[in-house]
């Protein structure tokens, strides 16, 4: 089983190529409603990364990730 934490990469998990990638992407634009620039989807580099930029679309703090982030990668 992988572990999935918020340092965690494309290249740790097997199967996120560019089209998983572009899937979690949109997934999480269409769960949070919000868009992210292409510029910003092809830079993150971790997942922490990702949640700050959902936070930061967002603008608050009280969003749960767990349930979201593990549905979405699988």
């Amino acid at each position: 089983d992988e572990v999935i934490s918020l340092q965690t990469t494309a290249l740790d998990i097997g199967g996120w190529g560019s089209l998983a990638h572009t899937i979690l992407m949109l997934e999480l634009e269409n769960e949070f409603a919000i868009k992210f620039t292409a510029a910003e989807a092809l830079n993150f580099n971790n997942l922490s990364e990702i949640v700050e930029a959902v936070f930061s679309h967002k603008n608050r703090s009280n969003i749960n990730f767990d349930s979201h982030l593990s549905s979405t990668l699988r």
